[in-house]
C-alpha cells in the first residue's frame, strides 16, 4: 500500500470516528489500528510485531472491554519489543526502568490503589517513558509516535481517575500508531 493511500485512509477514519456514536466509533478505531499493523514495514520486524500485539491488546481493551489486565499485559510486551528495537540499553537505563516502576508502585501503595490493573500499568508506563526518551536518539518519527503514545496514556489515566480527557485518548493514540507504522519508511520522492 502506498503511503499516500495509507494516510488518506487513516485521516478519513480519524475524522469519522469522532463524529459517530460509540459503537460504530469503536469499530472504526479498531480498524484504524489494524490498518497501522498491516501497513508497518516488514523489515522492521520488532515494530511490526509490536503493532500486531497492539492490535491484540486493543481487541481486549477496546473491542471486548472486559479483559483490561490482559490488554495492559500485552502492552507491556509491546514496550518490551520497542525497547529491543530502540536499543541503547545501559545499566543506567535498566536501573531507571526499575526505579520508575518501583516509584509508580510506591505511589499506588500510598494512594491505596494497588489493583492488579494498576500494578500492571505501573510496569507498562515507565517502559513507555524510557522507550520514548531513548527513541529520540534513533529516529524522530518513532520517537514522536511514542511521545504521542505517552499523551494518550496520560489521558487514559486522567479518564480512569477523574473522568476527564476522554477525547484526548484518541486524539493522541491514532496519530501515535500512524507515526510508529510510518517508522522506517521513506516519503514519496525521498
Amino acid at each position: 500500500m502506498e503511503m499516500k493511500i495509507f494516510l488518506i485512509l487513516e485521516t478519513a477514519l480519524y475524522g469519522t470516528f469522532f463524529l459517530l456514536g460509540r459503537q460504530i466509533g469503536i469499530f472504526l478505531k479498531y480498524v484504524s489500528i489494524l490498518l497501522c499493523a498491516v501497513y508497518a514495514r516488514p523489515g522492521e520486524r520488532r515494530v511490526a510485531l509490536a503493532l500486531a500485539f497492539t492490535v491484540l491488546a486493543d481487541l481486549f481493551l477496546l473491542v471486548l472491554g472486559n479483559y483490561l489486565e490482559l490488554g495492559v499485559a500485552l502492552f507491556i510486551a509491546v514496550q518490551a519489543l520497542y525497547a529491543r528495537h530502540v536499543g541503547r540499553e545501559t545499566r543506567v537505563t535498566l536501573c531507571l526502568r526499575a526505579v520508575l516502576t518501583l516509584a509508580f508502585w510506591g505511589v499506588l501503595l500510598w494512594l491505596d490503589l494497588c489493583t492488579p490493573l494498576n500494578l500492571l500499568a505501573g510496569v507498562y508506563f515507565p517502559q513507555l517513558l524510557c522507550n520514548a526518551a531513548l527513541a529520540w536518539k534513533r529516529d524522530r518519527v518513532l520517537a514522536l509516535g511514542l511521545t504521542l503514545f505517552i499523551g494518550c496514556d496520560v489521558c487514559v489515566g486522567l479518564w480512569n481517575l477523574f473522568g476527564i480527557a476522554g477525547a484526548g485518548m484518541w486524539a493522541f493514540y491514532l496519530p501515535s500508531q500512524v507515526l510508529i507504522a510510518l517508522h522506517g519508511r521513506k516519503a514519496p520522492g525521498d
